[in-house]
């Protein structure tokens, strides 16, 4: 049996067991696997095109919050997948215009559109003679946790697969090729823009349904889905990441961790995320060197 294989069997069987978990243990793998999608859609710009985004609370967020404030004034919910493209597509024209840049300037400009995000988004709507929104967000009505978890969970697998059958294909080869070299690729013949189109429509899409999840999960989102707790979680995630299970495992470990360490004292999980992006850069190099 392959690694691949014993890697998708794996991904499996923690998808499966929280379905004979209660409530509360359901709840929070629900999260944890919207949260690894989330991870993962960052780790295929990451890993396939060599660009390390704070940014991707832009496509999460975003789609995150016109769900709920659509949803909030009765919109269907079968509309709501058309919002998710809608933001994608918009998500991946910036990420592409932003690939321009060198890498370190990448990372700064897409953390400054999380920023930007943040700041901006605590905005009221009029909804008769009241006010909604504002550091508050926007509410909807709870949906089943199993129904959620069902579409959160396939969202999952079927990134992860696509992952795997990527990283394998002609396509992710092209994609590699163009991480470590754009001159050399494009010296063989290689479309570098297209491959940087279709890499920042992949992450992006994939990152956007997260977020959908994310609002049908929570029934609530408030500015704070574009934190930098958000921004930077996929890198924390995936900072000990050589294949594509490991920011799926870390994902859950950050979220079962945060749960656990917020008990003790409020955000002291913000602890952790700042010992992990100090010592990031050791960590890289131990997972680089393993690899």
């Amino acid at each position: 049996m392959s690694k691949k294989t014993l890697e998708i069997a794996a991904l499996i069987v923690i998808l499966v067991i929280p379905m004979f978990l209660n409530f509360y243990y359901l709840w929070l793998f629900c999260l944890a696997s919207i949260f690894a999608t989330y991870t993962l859609s960052w780790f295929l710009m990451e890993k396939l095109c060599g660009r390390t985004s704070f940014g991707h609370t832009l496509p999460f967020g975003l789609t995150a919050y016109i769900a709920a404030i659509a949803i909030f004034f009765k919109y269907p919910l079968y509309l709501m997948p058309l919002i998710a493209l809608l933001v994608a597509m918009v998500s991946a024209t910036i990420f592409y215009a932003t690939s321009f840049l060198d890498r370190v300037k990448f990372v700064f400009a897409t953390f400054l559109y999380s920023i930007v995000l943040w700041e901006f988004a605590p905005f009221v709507v009029i909804k008769g003679d009241m006010l909604y929104g504002g550091e508050e967000g926007f509410s909807i009505p709870m949906l089943p946790t199993k129904a959620v978890y069902l579409f959160s969970s396939c969202l999952l697998f079927v990134t992860f697969v696509f992952l795997i059958v990527l990283h394998n294909s002609k396509l992710g080869l092209k994609m590699m090729a163009v991480r470590d070299d754009e001159e050399a690729a494009l010296a063989i013949g290689i479309n570098v823009k297209q491959i940087k189109v279709l890499n920042c429509v992949f992450s992006s899409l994939f990152a956007s349904f997260a977020g959908l999840m994310y609002t049908l999960h929570f029934s609530h989102v408030d500015p704070d889905i574009f934190s930098v707790e958000n921004a930077v979680f996929p890198f924390i995630a995936s900072v000990f990441a050589g294949g594509y299970l490991v920011p799926v495992i870390g994902s859950y470990i950050l979220i079962f961790a945060s749960k656990y360490l917020n008990s003790i004292l409020p955000q002291f999980h913000l602890f952790l995320y700042a010992i992990i992006l100090i010592i990031s850069p050791k960590l890289r190099r131990f997972s680089n060197a393993r690899g």
